[in-house]
């Protein structure tokens, strides 16, 4: 079996093989398609947006991560809410690139975190983005 080191996950290759003999390559083998399996992101979500818009609820909206390291479908995201000590309150998953958060606690600061997903399970989180709920 032949071996081809670091090979990108889902993209497509084309490949041909030919024989080689007495410093002369034989003709080559008509070319067929490899799509590499998916993996998990290499890059987190980007733009992580939280806006405030009631005393007890904050919108949020987030960018895909970048092409080139989403390894495959992504098929929704991770949602994470923690406190001001960094403590997880809820975790949700999410198939939009955009949420509202709902039930929070009036001027209250909040830390949200989010990764992207491909079947293969969860690529890297984003920085935490915080924000204040609005006063009653």
């Amino acid at each position: 079996p032949l071996s081809i080191p670091s090979l990108h996950p889902f993209y497509t290759y084309n490949c041909s093989v030919s024989t080689y003999t007495v410093g002369l390559p034989g003709p080559y083998s008509p070319p067929y398609l490899v799509r590499m399996p998916q993996s998990v992101p290499t890059s987190p979500p980007l733009n992580l947006s939280v806006v405030a818009s009631t005393s007890t609820s904050v919108t949020l909206s987030w960018t895909p991560p970048p092409t080139q390291y989403q390894n495959g479908v992504i098929m929704g995201y991770r949602l994470q809410v923690f406190n001001t000590q960094q403590s997880l309150l809820r975790e949700t998953n999410i198939t939009s690139n955009g949420s509202t958060v709902n039930s929070l606690l009036p001027f209250t600061t909040y830390l949200f975190r989010v990764a992207a997903m491909t079947v293969v399970g969860r690529g890297p989180i984003s920085v935490y983005t915080s924000v204040t709920t609005l006063l009653s």
